[in-house]
C-alpha cells in the first residue's frame, strides 16, 4: 500500500510521491490505466468513533 504525499500538478493528476508502506521509501509513481485510486480524507479529519 502507499499513501500519497506529494503532487506535481495542482489538478492532482499523476505522477504522485508517494511513501511506501512496508519500506517507508518514498518514490515517484506513474499509475497505469488498470490502477485504481482510492481517495481518503486525511488521517486528521476521518470519523475514529467506535461503531
Amino acid at each position: 500500500m502507499t499513501v500519497s504525499v506529494g503532487l506535481h500538478h495542482e489538478d492532482g493528476t499523476p505522477p504522485f510521491d508517494v511513501r511506501w508502506s512496508d519500506t517507508g521509501r518514498v518514490t515517484l509513481l506513474l499509475p497505469g490505466p488498470d490502477a485504481r485510486v482510492q481517495h481518503l480524507p486525511p488521517h486528521d479529519t476521518m470519523d475514529v468513533t467506535p461503531p
